[in-house]
């Protein structure tokens, strides 16, 4: 067993007692160790804090009387009876019905309140009033406060205003402490960083009101006179020095630091703009010179450890990890044990358990963990590590715990079950022949027990154990067919008795021996499949901190659902001592790059654009000091990029590279998606190019310079022909007319599937080209007219650039593809983009708005002229439409566009998504109108840059509606919002909402939330708009009557759909079934099933579609009939069984799968992957490998192709033909039904990408 031994020794500047393994230099042996953890290194210098008062003293370490236990056990509540404020939390004791640390739950930002001095009418006195009311009965009120008991009544004074301490309420500049406010039964905020603050709020730690953590406290002067970066103490080392057990201190003793953390970056957060370099140069060229009036608002991001973005990153750094050095092949989790020997030799002579320490917890269990890493890849303990990540998390029930990925040299990679059982066992050892590790298995390595013995155990989900457990008696190790390890678990005899219950080898825990031996914790290890896994594991190893909903139930017996960070006591401490949570080797350096002239270039809204491009280091980046660098140092000249930088250190301060002189670290390349065009194809280039010292080397293949990346990647052979695009619309010429020819060609360059579009060009313009000819023709009146081929091309040219502006884009944003000669565009006369807005015959919308407002109801109609008064009276406004789905949400919308449309007011009309985009007039998704980067993240701006036509446009908007708001992220409108405030100019200098703008939201609560990949409910719930600093500032309008029952209808038939809407109305409020907090079984009506089957598939289709063999030609028959299924299986069983009812050929088309050329030549391990393995993944974003077809299929779009043609995400179609590259189908659903279309293949890349 590996001891810790005691905590011996003292650092030598303020005498904390500390571990001898907590030294500064662990690889040195010294008997004068250095500490860092307790000050800083002699950084941190507070006065110590007094011994408690006598009594207080007994009460707190005499452990024989009945007071002290009753003290100790109570301390709580005695600390609330004395405190001057509340907590400003949810606290929740429902979480500590099993064993574990007590833990609270704390939703939203904590903070602590403080009251009127004087208690409201009626009311007891609580907090800080019982110090100055009524003190002759303060003991008896005390008790009466925190029973809650009935105590006398008393003559409440009747002063109107009294004197009370609150900092930091009303205005955030506020400079003074003291404010006088009425008497009120409202609560205030007490400010965190007030030097009072622990004492007003823990009276009983703090007896002599000694001062709290300030933010102006100074470090000590380093010895040896250096000036150091920053000399405030911060929050966090102000706990871990007062957390310190210290012979001559008191031990009398966070949320807090989080807060203060927040509030540095709230209040120090400069306006900055970015900018590309060469933009700024041709602004200085032209003229301008303030900054302001350039680039875009962006917010730097803060180091947030735990956010999706961090943790993102760490599984794309696990990736190319993978890629240098192969897949893991062990997985280690080793859990905190409490009961630890040094532990217990600490606390026992105290009588304090584990729990009442998390700081002792976290302290130990950090030194076994970096021990237990020490002995497995420095020691070698169970063979050679090449690599290692490692991440820190924190149990339910508050232990501390790590996820360990083990990358193994090729000699000790235990490819056979044989070498697998030599490091891992599934067994109960023999208790005659080893004792200790028989012991050791049955405190440590024992599953449960659960299922029928044990119900009530964590592990159990719908009356099953969620970890597969009792397992199978397996008696050789095997690997199943997806190649995960089945034990070897030998029904051999061998049982312990738990909790009462006979336990045998199908509940053990997989454990090595050795481990479990010298570090007696739960250490469960487990042998990695190569292959499938690897996507699950980094995504289970850096799957980012808990989140759970809190259910408070009121009086009325109605429900509020908060949403929470878990913090436990343990992850608390963790964070004051500023202990990692992640860790790896070899380090990943993230490598951004660029064209040429276009780095990003950050500064200040109100710096002049002179004086930013003077700064001699502005035209430098890192990725342009590595090809300078390569002109000085031979070592270079044979190394990519991504290598370079396990030869090489960067300089941030001197903007420079230099020769590394120890460690290794591994290059990233950024990802990029292919529609970034010559930046996608950079990348592919940077993979192989080695040594480059210019723009220029990297185009340059055998002595042959390229014009561009693409041209320079063809020859490289990273790219394939477009062969099977020029056949597409060979075949489809045969089919249509020229105009949905030019149309296939647009949908071409929109998804970016073709990489060399002027050779498609060249060799298919001339069927594009047969109507243009004729309605020349027929427009001149001169059926003889010829024109030659330069002409004919540059008219079909121009009708592709009209296509192409429908959707925003240019034949411009395709360097390659000529542009048409003499295009008399508006693009570049005036603004497009406002000019499409205006774009509406008047007398025609006016018409329309009379018709649709004198069919509103009486609350359409209220909605409808609050929202015109704003827009009229040009005030700001945010409103948020709620009502469930058909109660006319879509009209309002329609009127309002017909109603301001028809003055020549712009109103911007968006959803979240492509198909409900379709039902709004003019409407567009909102990531497309308003450029919100995907992902998204709390510091995201939206890509809108000073000076372009989109901000003109957003300028003269009077209104923006955006539909299906509750299915959007609330970054999504938290990005916008930061853009707005940015570009939005006008007089007033407030800081408005969204600019100022009135912004109209809609949507229904009870439908679909944000998707969050792996997220619980509680990570849904927060990220939702209602969720979001924005929902303070909006007005709800409600719609409750449904428009469907307004209809002249059957009254059979309206009494039936009454019925159905009020229960699907149940169903939302959560009324349906019994009493639950948001999980409950519903009981679906006898007439709404299907009860009487054999077959299911066949009875849902049956039912659905009746007879479908003779309307499968039919469109209005699969117009409103559609299944629904939860998952992708059912899904193809459905199709498959639909296509055997469908009389008519089938075609069948399969996926070419290939991994990207230029990362198999970086990577090894990525060549080994073969074609018949891609095809066999089923990954989210992409189709299966095979896809089968008939005519008079049904079929739904997955991808936004052409928002302007009506394909979208969800777009429903009827395939009319079938060839081998391209397929025919008519539209079914949206605007655009009974539109003919023709989709390509095209190429398609995984949804998450490093």
């Amino acid at each position: 067993y590996y001891d810790l031994g005691d905590q011996l020794m003292q650092c030598s500047h303020y005498n904390a007692n500390m571990w001898y393994d907590e030294r500064i230099s662990k690889c040195e042996r010294t008997t004068n160790p250095r500490f860092n953890l307790c000050c800083g290194g002699g950084k941190v210098e507070l006065p110590l804090l007094q011994n408690p008062p006598k009594y207080f003293y007994q009460l707190l370490y005499d452990h024989d009387t009945y007071d002290s236990k009753n003290y100790q056990q109570n301390i709580r509540t005695y600390n609330m009876m004395f405190a001057f404020t509340s907590a400003g939390i949810k606290f929740d004791k429902s979480i500590n019905h099993l064993r574990g640390p007590p833990t609270i739950r704390i939703q939203g930002q904590p903070c602590h309140r403080i009251g009127s001095m004087l208690p409201m009418p009626g009311k007891e006195p609580k907090f800080a009033q019982l110090y100055i009311f009524d003190t002759e009965n303060e003991v008896q009120n005390r008790i009466n406060a925190i029973s809650g008991k009935d105590g006398r009544t008393y003559n409440v004074p009747t002063v109107p205003e009294v004197a009370a301490l609150i900092v930091g309420d009303f205005d955030a500049n506020s400079k003074t402490d003291i404010i006088i406010e009425t008497q009120h039964g409202q609560l205030q905020r007490i400010h965190e960083l007030h030097s009072s603050y622990l004492a007003l709020q823990y009276p009983l730690l703090f007896p002599y009101l000694e001062d709290g953590y300030r933010p102006d406290i100074l470090h000590s002067s380093a010895p040896d006179g250096k000036k150091r970066k920053r000399n405030r103490l911060t929050m966090r080392e102000w706990f871990s020095y007062r957390l310190q057990c210290r012979s001559n201190e008191s031990k009398a003793l966070g949320t807090m630091v989080e807060s203060e953390r927040l509030s540095y970056i709230r209040n120090n957060k400069k306006k900055l703009r970015v900018d590309k370099f060469c933009s700024l140069q041709q602004s200085l060229d032209d003229g301008s010179t303030k900054g302001l009036n350039k680039g875009k608002r962006v917010i730097l991001p803060s180091t947030f450890v735990g956010s999706p973005r961090y943790m993102d990153q760490l599984y794309f750094d696990g990736m190319a990890i993978c890629s240098h050095v192969g897949f893991p092949n062990l997985f280690i989790t080793l859990t905190c044990n409490p009961n630890w020997p040094e532990i217990h030799r600490l606390l026992n002579p105290l009588n304090l358990k584990a729990t009442d320490r998390p700081d002792i917890i976290s302290k130990v269990f950090k030194l076994k963990y970096e021990q237990m890493l020490m002995d497995l890849t420095k020691n070698q303990m169970l063979g050679k590590v090449i690599a290692y990540m490692y991440t820190i998390e924190f149990q339910k029930r508050g232990l501390p715990h790590v996820h360990l990925f083990l990358f193994l040299h090729p000699d000790n990679k235990y490819p056979s079950s044989d070498e697998i059982d030599q490091i891992i066992s599934a067994e109960i050892p023999s208790q005659q022949d080893d004792p200790e590790l028989h012991s050791l298995v049955k405190n440590h390595m024992v599953h449960g027990p659960c299922g029928t013995s044990n119900p009530g155990s964590p592990c159990m989900k719908e009356g099953k154990c969620s970890r597969f457990y009792p397992k199978m008696f397996q008696p050789h190790t095997v690997l199943d067919a997806d190649g995960f390890p089945v034990y070897r678990r030998r029904n051999n005899g061998h049982t312990i008795e738990k909790n009462g219950v006979i336990i045998d080898n199908r509940y053990i825990v997989p454990y090595n021996p050795r481990l479990l031996r010298k570090y007696q914790a739960h250490i469960n290890i487990e042998w990695c499949n190569q292959s499938t896994s690897i996507k699950y594991l980094f995504n289970y190893i850096n799957k980012g901190y808990d989140r759970v909903t809190v259910v408070l139930i009121h009086d009325d017996n109605d429900r509020t659902h908060n949403d929470c960070i878990y913090i436990c006591p343990c992850e608390s401490t963790w964070r004051i001592f500023g202990f990692p949570i992640h860790g790896r080797k070899p380090v990943v350096e993230r490598l951004h790059f660029h064209l040429l002239g276009q780095h990003s270039v950050l500064y200040e809204d109100h710096d002049d654009i002179d004086d930013v491009l003077s700064k001699p280091s502005i035209s430098d980046s890192k990725f342009i000091s590595w090809m300078n660098t390569n002109q000085n140092f031979v070592e270079g000249r044979n190394l990519t990029y991504a290598e370079f930088v396990s030869k090489f250190v960067y300089n941030q301060n001197k903007r420079c590279w230099h020769l590394r002189k120890k460690g290794y670290t591994i290059g990233r390349l950024l990802r990029v998606p292919p529609i970034t065009s010559e930046l996608f194809y950079l990348r592919m280039m940077l993979t192989v190019c080695k040594g480059p010292t210019s723009f220029e080397d990297l185009r340059t293949i055998h002595n042959i310079q390229y014009p561009t990346y693409k041209e320079a990647c063809f020859a490289m052979g990273f790219l394939q022909d477009d062969k099977e695009f020029i056949e597409a619309i060979k075949e489809a010429k045969d089919w249509g007319s020229a105009h949905y020819i030019r149309k296939l060609f647009v949908l071409l360059l929109l998804t970016a599937t073709m990489n060399k579009p002027e050779q498609v060009w060249d060799q298919t313009w001339h069927w594009m080209a047969d109507d243009i000819i004729y309605n020349y023709k027929k427009s001149s009146a001169s059926l003889a007219l010829q024109l030659d081929d330069r002409t004919l091309q540059n008219l079909v040219l121009l009708e592709i650039e009209q296509l192409l502006q429908a959707n925003q884009r240019s034949l411009r944003d395709y360097p390659s593809m000529p542009y048409p000669e003499d295009a008399n565009c508006p693009t570049y006369l005036d603004n497009s983009l406002i000019l499409a807005e205006l774009d509406y015959n008047n007398q025609e919308l006016r018409s329309e708005f009379e018709h649709i407002f004198s069919h509103m109801t009486d609350e359409q109609t209220s909605i409808y002229n609050q929202i015109v008064e704003v827009v009229n009276k040009d005030e700001r406004g945010m409103f948020f439409l709620y009502g469930y789905g058909g109660t006319g949400k879509t009209y309002i919308w329609k009127t309002l566009a017909s109603s301001l449309r028809a003055d020549n007011k712009i109103i911007i009309m968006v959803a979240s998504s492509s198909i409900a985009s379709l039902l709004l007039p003019g409407g567009r998704t909102a990531h497309s109108k308003f450029k919100i980067p995907v992902p998204v993240f709390e510091d995201s701006t939206c890509n809108i840059h000073q000076g372009t036509q989109l901000v003109e446009l957003l300028n003269q908007t009077s209104l923006i509606i955006r539909d299906e708001a509750p299915m959007a992220h609330k970054f999504c409108f938290e990005a916008l919002d930061h853009s707005l405030r940015d570009i939005i100019k006008h007089n007033s200098k407030d800081n408005k909402i969204f600019g100022g703008k009135v912004m109209v939201f809609g949507g229904d609560f009870w439908q679909i939330l944000p998707v969050i990949p792996r997220g619980s409910r509680s990570d849904i719930v927060n990220a939702t708009i209602n969720s979001s600093y924005l929902w303070d500032h909006c007005q709800i309008l409600r719609l409750t009557k449904n428009m469907c029952l307004q209809n002249n209808m059957q009254a059979t038939d309206q009494e039936e759909i009454a019925a159905f809407a009020q229960w699907i109305i149940d169903i939302g409020d959560g009324i349906i079934g019994h009493e639950n907090d948001g999980y409950a079984t519903i009981e679906i009506p006898q007439e709404l099933l299907i009860t009487e089957y054999n077959d299911p598939i066949h009875s849902i289709i049956s039912s659905t579609f009746p007879d479908l063999c003779h309307h499968h030609n039919d469109r209005e028959y699969f117009q409103t009939r559609a299944i629904l299924a939860s998952t992708n299986e059912t899904i193809q069983q459905v199709n498959d069984y639909m296509l055997t009812m469908i009389p008519s050929e089938q075609m069948e088309y399969l996926s070419s799968n290939s991994v990207d050329k230029s990362e198999t030549i970086e990577s090894c391990h990525f060549r080994s992957l073969t074609t018949e393995f891609l095809n066999s993944l089923t990954t989210s974003g992409l189709p299966n490998h095979c896809l089968k077809l008939k005519i008079g299929t049904p079929i739904m779009l997955l991808r936004n192709l052409d928002q302007t043609q009506g394909l979208c995400n969800g777009t429903r179609l009827i395939v009319t033909r079938l060839a081998k590259h391209v397929i025919a189908a008519d539209i079914i659903s949206g605007t655009n039904i009974r539109d003919l279309v023709y989709i390509p293949r095209m190429s398609m890349s995984p949804s998450q990408s490093p």
